[in-house]
C-alpha cells in the first residue's frame, strides 16, 4: 500500500488512514510506499515484526491477516519462518483466531512463493509447506472430532427420547 504525505509531511496509511507511520503502519501493519530494494523490504519486515510482537493476541490476529509482506522471495521465506512458532503452538495457549490468521498468512506466502517459482526448490519452502499441511490436518481433525462428538450426543438424545416414549 502506498503512503501519502499529510499536510504536516507525515505519512498517512492508504489502508486505514492512520497518520505518523514510517515504513509500516503501526495500526494495521500495511506497508507504506513501495520498497525499492531488498534492504528496504527487510527494514519494513523488521518493523512489521516489531509491531506484531508488541501487539495483543487479538491485534496480532488482525495484523497477521493484513500485515506487510515483502515481494522478494528470500524475504517471503523469512516471513514464513517467523510465523511458524505461532502455527506450531496452536492449541497450546495460542488463541484460535491467532492460529487461523497465522495459517492464512502462511497460505498467502506459499501462494506468492509458488507464483515466483520457488515452491519446490528450497528446503525452507518445503519446511513451510509441511508446517502448513500439518496445521490444515490438525484443523480438519478437530472439525471431524467435533462432528463425531455432536453426532454421538444427538444419537444418545434420540435414543433417550425413543426410550422415554416407549415407556
Amino acid at each position: 500500500m502506498l503512503g501519502l504525505s499529510g499536510i504536516s509531511g507525515e505519512n498517512v496509511c492508504q489502508n486505514c488512514g492512520a497518520r505518523g507511520c514510517r515504513t509500516v503502519c503501526e495500526y494495521c501493519g500495511a506497508g507504506l510506499g513501495r520498497q525499492e530494494d531488498q534492504r528496504a523490504e527487510r527494514d519494513a519486515l523488521e518493523a512489521f515484526q516489531a509491531i506484531l510482537m508488541q501487539a495483543s493476541a487479538e491485534k496480532q490476529a488482525q495484523l497477521l491477516r493484513s500485515g506487510y509482506l515483502p515481494s522478494s522471495g528470500e524475504l517471503l521465506i523469512e516471513a514464513g519462518l517467523r510465523i511458524l512458532p505461532l502455527l506450531r503452538s496452536a492449541g497450546d495457549g495460542v488463541p484460535q483466531a491467532q492460529a487461523d490468521s497465522a495459517q492464512a498468512r502462511l497460505t498467502t506466502i506459499m501462494l506468492r512463493l509458488k507464483h515466483a517459482g520457488r515452491a519446490a526448490s528450497d528446503p525452507r519452502v518445503v519446511e513451510l509447506h509441511r508446517a502448513l499441511e500439518a496445521s490444515r490436518r490438525a484443523a480438519r481433525h478437530d472439525f471431524v472430532l467435533g462432528l463425531i462428538i455432536i453426532s454421538a450426543g444427538l444419537a444418545l438424545l434420540g435414543g433417550l427420547i425413543y426410550w422415554l416414549l416407549r415407556r
